[in-house]
């Protein structure tokens, strides 16, 4: 019996023995999965945060690049040179110009953040002022439009304004394109890239390691050659926004394996360049406007703005005209306008100069209905309606439906048919001389249809705003910035009122009324669809004389305001741009 108990009391001794183990082997078997979990969830923690710090240090480098462009002192735009390891100092965090001619070498390398460029090439400036780092420590890298970097051999001068959206001087912008091999954008004049932790066989040590080391290459299986981040040979280079390849299983049906890859970039293209780089034109010209103003007069009701200069004038460009209420900035000396009648019964006077150009027939009358009724900016009156008046484009025509009277955006009118009769021409300005078959008749020209004929406008009493009064920046008109700012003023504050302060101002912008002045930054002609809606169906050009080649809405366009007449209600600030919109309202004087 005892020795039963005994063997009883061993068996069960045994078992739990082998329980006992059982339960540890569970719990360090739960231990290592709990270890595990930690480690995955951890690693998890970290990629997320590394995640997390390169998006922020992309994003804010991105900003940092385009504030560091916009406020450039000699040409707002302008980007620096790429850090390269090719000098002396490696990567010191200086913008690294070649001094000679530049090559596409030259334009790829990590962001530079100090200030100054190396060896003093031409410019020194300040630096972004922080190294911006990825998540994984290492500096940025940046790739830049050889369009948007100062040459220094052969020396040219920078010229940054809009039309280097659309012609970009010195080739292609560069294009971007997605994990996919998919074009994202082709107009791209910066790229700031993460280059992310080595992988493969990078080697990073030493200090100078080049793109090979840093910047990642890879191929699809569907083919079109090597997607690569690591070169830059062309003006039009393509650069990737892969997908890392920590996230990629090998047995993925996209890329070709191995697959090594990690880069992150964020990219700016020209288009978002410009608009920034036109709100600092758009300021300055604000600011010289309103010292303009300050500066006008010593009393209080007689300070004025200037009048606008005549959009697309090729013989007085840039000088304010009497009585001028919209156009483009008056940067040069105004002179007198001189305005000119031939033989054949065609006359030229730009419609910023004079208020309204008629032709009153001899005989016969223009139509006033159906297929007879004037067009655009004209209008049938007098007796028997035998005048045709214009103030801007647009033609009258006989009852048949024939055109007999027509003017362009400039101001070019001609008589069509040989039919007898003589111009008029009004205007807010005094005209100085007539000669020939014109002559001054109570205020008014009068001109011969038949006798050639000459006649001048008063110059514009105004002073320009490239006088010492505005302190206009010398990059502001050697850009041809004057050309791009459209400006618009009320009438009672200008220099023939002297009332500006006591009377309601008459320009509307948006829902904001009582404006004394405003600006529009008219951005980069529209010449692809959809066109403006101003246009309609046509492309923007310029210069030109038509407000509808600079001004994209219809709100801005619906009425040609003309020497002192006109509509006077324009969009609101902000407005949303896009590809058929691209004005932006500023108000100099509320």
């Amino acid at each position: 019996m005892a020795y039963k108990i005994a063997s009883l009391s061993a068996k069960y001794l045994r078992v739990g023995q082998q329980g006992a183990a059982l339960i540890l082997m569970v719990f360090i078997l739960s231990l290592v999965v709990l270890a595990y979990t930690v480690k995955a969830l951890n690693g998890n923690d970290l990629r997320a945060k590394e995640a997390a710090n390169t998006s922020q240090a992309l994003a804010e480098a991105k900003v940092a690049l385009i504030s560091w462009a916009v406020n450039h002192p000699n040409a707002p735009g302008l980007m620096p040179y790429p850090d390269r390891n090719a000098d002396a100092g490696g990567y010191d965090g200086l913008s690294d110009c070649p001094g000679g001619a530049t090559l596409y070498s030259h334009l790829i390398g990590r962001l530079p953040w100090k200030g100054a460029d190396y060896n003093d090439c031409n410019i020194l400036l300040n630096g972004l002022g922080k190294e911006f780092l990825d998540g994984s420590n290492e500096p940025l890298w940046y790739a830049v439009s050889k369009n948007l970097v100062h040459i220094y051999s052969p020396i040219t001068q920078d010229f940054i304004n809009p039309s280097m959206i659309d012609n970009p001087p010195y080739g292609a912008w560069m294009s971007v394109y997605d994990k996919n091999g998919q074009l994202v954008s082709n107009r791209v004049a910066a790229i700031i890239f993460a280059p992310g932790p080595p992988i493969s066989d990078q080697d990073r040590s030493g200090g100078k390691a080049d793109a090979t080391n840093y910047l990642d290459t890879f191929d699809l299986q569907s083919g079109g050659g090597t997607k690569s981040n690591r070169t830059y040979s062309s003006a039009n280079e393509d650069f990737y926004m892969g997908e890392d390849s920590r996230d990629v299983r090998s047995d993925n049906t996209v890329y070709q394996q191995p697959y090594y890859f990690n880069d992150k970039l964020v990219y700016i293209t020209i288009d978002e360049l410009m608009a920034e780089v036109e709100k600092r034109a758009a300021g300055e010209a604000k600011r010289v406007l309103q010292n303009y103003y300050q500066n006008s007069s010593a009393g209080i009701n007689t300070k004025f703005f200037p009048y606008a200069a005549a959009l697309g004038s090729s013989s007085n460009p840039n000088q304010c005209v009497e009585g001028n209420l919209q156009g483009l900035l008056p940067t040069n000396t105004a002179s007198n306008y001189d305005c000119s009648c031939t033989s054949s019964r065609s006359c030229t006077c730009n419609f910023a100069a004079i208020s309204a150009v008629s032709y009153t027939r001899t005989s016969s009358s223009y139509g006033t209905i159906g297929v007879a009724a004037p067009t655009g900016a004209c209008t049938v009156g007098g007796a028997s309606n035998r005048t045709c008046s214009c103030t801007g484009l647009g033609s009258c025509k006989s009852n048949s439906g024939a055109i007999r009277f027509t003017c362009d955006a400039c101001g070019i009118c001609t008589v069509l048919n040989n039919q007898a009769g003589s111009f008029t021409f009004t205007s807010t300005a005094g005209f100085s001389a007539a000669t020939g078959g014109c002559s001054n008749s109570g205020g008014n020209i009068s001109c011969s249809g038949t006798t050639a004929g000459t006649f001048t406008l008063n110059s514009c009493a105004d002073p320009a705003l490239s006088t010492s009064v505005s302190g206009l920046p010398a990059w502001f008109t050697s850009n041809g910035w004057h050309n791009y700012i459209y400006y618009a003023v009320s009438s009672n504050c200008t220099s023939s009122a002297t009332n500006c302060t006591t009377a309601t101002p008459q320009l509307t912008v948006g829902s904001k009324a009582g404006v004394r002045s405003l600006l529009i930054a008219s951005g980069k002609p529209i010449i692809a669809t959809p066109f403006a809606s101003s246009k309609g169906s046509a492309q923007l050009t310029r210069p030109s004389c038509d407000v509808k080649d600079y001004l994209d809405s219809t709100q801005n366009t619906n009425v040609n305001l003309v020497n002192g007449s006109g509509d006077l209600v324009y969009d609101a600030i902000n407005s949303p741009r896009g590809a058929s919109y691209n004005d932006q309202m500023f108000i100099v004087a509320p």
